[in-house]
């Protein structure tokens, strides 16, 4: 059985991390930050509606939210 609450919380994971990076990156001189906020909230909206998307689209989602490393 899948645990919706964990998935939600993993999309809510990978849009803090794009916006922690994005920020990370800025302060080292990478451009503006504007297309990962764009990623991170779209990741937001995604997460607010979880319980209401079909299950390929989650999957879809999962599998591009998944983590790449464990540290932050």
């Amino acid at each position: 059985m899948r645990d919706i609450a964990a998935e939600k919380d993993t999309v809510m994971a990978a849009a803090k991390r794009l916006r922690h990076d994005a920020i990370q990156d800025r302060y080292a001189g990478a451009g503006p930050p504007d297309v990962a906020f764009a990623l991170a909230s779209l990741l937001d909206l995604l997460a607010l509606k979880w319980v209401d998307l079909d299950d390929d689209t989650r999957a879809a989602t999962l599998a591009g939210a998944a983590p790449r490393d464990a540290a932050l």
